[in-house]
């Protein structure tokens, strides 16, 4: 029997969560979500919570490369955040918009949470008004979730670390 030459049979990762799958196959919540978009819908959250808030500068250039500054608050323990936010994701994504929060709400507590050791590894400066680089963004942004228990893989900083490491090799 003959074992066809796919990515699955090379990679350690479960198909639902490779970053690099193809896009134009998501839906839903796997729907593609760029850094410009992540930025764009966090302008609308902040907007939608103070009126003016969203014309904040959020593209940083540094000696490290672009870092995007992250400013809205933590949606998965503000309720009135969290609705408000809905509100004004609800107007750019209509149906979506639901699946669109909680990519967003995964993507910012993996960034919260894991400050620390983003900024140890060069990915981040929490004491600039919560940086975090461009790239590592763009890489959490693309993961594929599982639609059952949507979370990303607390691993996923050490992944990007491997890879970018190799890629500047």
């Amino acid at each position: 029997m003959a074992v066809s030459h796919t990515r699955e049979h090379y990679t350690d990762r479960p198909r639902w969560e490779h970053p690099q799958d193809s896009a134009a196959s998501r839906t839903g919540l796997n729907r593609p979500y760029s850094v410009g978009e992540f930025i764009d819908d966090q302008s609308r959250i902040l907007d939608a919570l103070e009126p003016g808030a969203g014309r904040r500068r959020f593209k940083v250039d540094r000696l490290e490369g672009r870092m995007i500054v992250l400013q809205a608050p933590r949606l998965s323990e503000d309720p009135e955040a969290r609705e408000a936010a809905g509100t004004a994701l609800q107007a750019k994504y209509g149906r979506h918009a639901d699946a669109v929060m909680k990519r967003f709400m995964l993507v910012q507590d993996y960034l919260i949470d894991g400050c620390d050791r983003i900024d140890y590894a060069g990915l981040g400066k929490e004491a600039e008004k919560g940086e975090v680089c461009h790239e590592f963004l763009s890489y959490l942004l693309a993961f594929r979730l599982n639609p059952v228990r949507p979370a990303l893989p607390q691993d996923a900083l050490d992944r990007f670390l491997d890879e970018w490491g190799h890629r500047w090799m």
